[in-house]
């Protein structure tokens, strides 16, 4: 949603509640020791994930996902600073 706001395909006012809703909870998904949980298992079909499952590229999904939230928060102060 974030890559859509920041490229002009999604608007913000109508897409941006739900990224920050999103972010809030992905941030609950992280261990105090920094390992990233509710991370589904490699698999041929979807099966449930838990608070103690992780896997390498969850974290990937993660940080590509904060680079996102980087660029449009930049984006807002420019914009902010240029009104």
């Amino acid at each position: 949603l974030l890559w859509g706001i920041n490229n002009g395909l999604l608007p913000s006012e109508t897409y941006l509640p739900p990224v920050e809703r999103a972010w809030a909870m992905l941030q609950t998904c992280i261990h105090p020791d920094g390992k990233l949980g509710y991370v589904q298992n490699i698999g041929d079909k979807p099966v449930g994930a838990a608070y103690e499952s992780t896997n390498v590229y969850g974290v990937g999904a993660l940080l590509l996902a904060g680079s996102e939230y980087l660029k449009f928060l930049d984006l807002w102060l420019q914009h902010k600073d240029n009104t």
